[in-house]
């Protein structure tokens, strides 16, 4: 049976410390067996902290709280990082092993904040290669699998993040999104994910992809996503890539919704062909957000949005390969190599109609914010399918190129994004919605994604199971 503090949510952890009647020591014991139950099935961890240090961290912090002095707002609970971002005396991998596997020095600045905040660092999580795609499997940590089915994969590149939150290996997740990579595992297993509004969260020493990449929070549900954005949203005073900073209250003000809210609900575009299943828990999710703001169904066509992303992309690929030894290039994922090749073709020109296009698409889609508060739409067009496959297959078992667009929206624009758990398959297999805001408007984002989490009513992986075994065990 699950230990009853992980089906508790990060609020109710947090205030049960504050008023004695929870330990963090207990929370962290909890989420180490719990790691040592799931992760050997799930793979989600690449690294862990050794039980005695996790211990005696939780054992300060609950003293912290006895003295009513916690060190921060996430004071003793345990959260995890994903293998791309810097945690001093951990290696930053990134999936790959041509990468350093050296202790990282010093802290990422989002890291920083988290560790000022009293959070407790339970391991780091499993990606691919450089983030490279949208499923989650490397040569440095092998093959990551979804908690609904193992079979399946959970999605990526955040993948070990998404698993962590599912099963509840840990209470907050710090993720990544360079084209999906929260809301794709978020959808994929059954998890709430937001890729904030890029520049809010800094990402330290600017990479290729910066302004089209972001770091943000992977949890079961939203409120508890709030607690770790309001953190990571905190300045960075030489972020180069930073928007004039507004505190982020999103956990605060949750529930302030505004009134007289309008959705403009995308059932596809471009006649990308969207499942059966996933177009009807989309159209449901569209109809329950109707009961809260003036939804209306509209045609997008975006035509060059894939070729502009894949543009990026693909160049990007070329420059991490040039980067590096001929030597070495053998020991990197196929898959991206078949990336940087690609790259390899893309011309200058090409690469400056791309950008052009990318500011024009980028236009098209801010025009539709004078009209509407938020874009409704799916986060996948497909639930999750088989471990060891790169993409998706379609009905006659060709891969399937190019099947994450709906996701690419938010990162070629800036804006911030969510994935909303909306339903399950016939097969028992989460579908996600996608909700899109403006540019600086993630607290709307993450208010409109608590009121449709609670208009769903999604039964997640931990409670379900929960209440499957509590059923089993009462018919015995």
């Amino acid at each position: 049976m699950t230990d009853p503090l992980l089906l508790l949510s990060a609020t109710e952890v947090l205030k049960k410390y504050r008023d004695g009647s929870l330990s963090p020591v207990e929370v962290a014991k909890a989420c180490l067996q719990q790691i040592g139950s799931k992760n050997p099935l799930y793979n989600a961890f690449v690294v862990l902290k050794d039980e005695k240090s996790l211990l005696a961290e939780a054992q300060e912090s609950e003293s912290r709280w006895r003295a009513g002095t916690p060190s921060g707002s996430l004071d003793g609970l345990p959260i995890t990082i994903k293998d791309e971002t810097d945690v001093i005396g951990w290696p930053t991998t990134m999936g790959s092993l041509v990468h350093s596997p050296n202790p990282a020095m010093a802290d990422s600045p989002c890291v920083t904040r988290l560790r000022q905040s009293g959070a407790l660092f339970l391991g780091k999580t499993t990606l691919p290669e450089f983030g490279h795609k949208g499923v989650t499997d490397s040569k440095v940590s092998g093959v990551t699998r979804n908690p609904w089915n193992p079979t399946k994969t959970p999605g990526g590149s955040s993948g070990g993040a998404a698993v962590a939150a599912a099963t509840r290996m840990g209470f907050l997740h710090l993720g990544s999104d360079g084209g999906g990579s929260i809301r794709i595992p978020a959808s994929f297993s059954g998890i709430f994910g937001i890729k904030p509004s890029n520049g809010t969260v800094s990402e330290g020493i600017p990479g290729p992809f910066a302004t089209i990449f972001s770091l943000g929070p992977m949890a079961r549900t939203v409120e508890d996503a709030a607690l770790m954005l309001d953190v990571i949203t905190e300045p960075d005073p030489i972020n180069w890539n930073a928007p004039p900073h507004q505190k982020c209250q999103s956990h605060a003000k949750l529930t302030d919704l505004p009134d007289q809210l309008k959705v403009a609900y995308v059932p596809s575009f471009n006649n990308i062909p969207v499942d059966p299943e996933v177009s009807d828990l989309v159209a449901k999710a569209a109809r329950a957000m109707s009961t809260i703001a003036t939804v209306e169904e509209i045609n997008l066509d975006l035509p060059e949005l894939v070729d502009v992303f894949n543009t990026h992309w693909m160049v990007i690929a070329n420059w991490l390969k040039n980067k590096m030894p001929t030597s070495v290039h053998d020991k990197l994922d196929p898959y991206l190599l078949s990336f940087a090749e690609r790259g390899s073709q893309i011309s200058t020109t090409e690469y400056v109609n791309a950008e052009i296009s990318r500011m024009m698409i980028g236009r098209k889609i801010k025009s539709l914010f004078i009209d509407y508060d938020l874009i409704l739409m799916p986060t996948m067009a497909m639930t999750a399918f088989d471990v060891g496959l790169n993409v998706a297959n379609n009905q006659s078992g060709m891969p399937w190129d190019d099947w994450t667009p709906f996701t690419f929206i938010g990162n070629l624009t800036k804006c911030p994004a969510s994935s909303v758990p909306c339903g399950l398959s016939q097969a028992d297999l989460p579908i996600g919605v996608q909700l899109i805001g403006d540019y600086l408007q993630d607290e709307k984002v993450m208010q409109a994604s608590h009121a449709l989490e609670k208009l769903i009513g999604f039964e997640d992986f931990l409670t379900r199971e929960h209440n499957q075994n509590a059923a089993r065990k009462a018919v015995a």
